[in-house]
């Protein structure tokens, strides 16, 4: 499976070994509880479950703030270190 990295923002999750990333997708912003192994500074870990040309469908492994789903829509400048798992 690809993977990438996605820019987000971050904030201190409730637990120690918790963040809250906020990402950018195509229909706004979606928030979602992961792990700190998660991160690189402020890029979050996910998986390519389809591409376009210009954006990818991608998983956040990690749960969501909201009661909306993992996977999302987003624009392909948001992201970068792709490579094979």
């Amino acid at each position: 499976m690809k993977e990438l990295q996605v820019r987000c923002q971050t904030q201190d999750g409730m637990f120690r070994d918790e963040k809250v990333v906020t990402v950018r997708g195509e229909s706004g912003e979606r928030s979602f509880f992961v792990d700190k192994s998660q991160l690189s500074q402020n890029f979050v870990r996910a998986v390519v479950l389809q591409e376009e040309e210009s954006r990818s469908f991608i998983a956040i492994p990690g749960m969501p703030a909201d009661s909306g789903p993992t996977r999302l829509w987003i624009d392909k400048q948001n992201t970068t270190s792709k490579k094979q798992v």
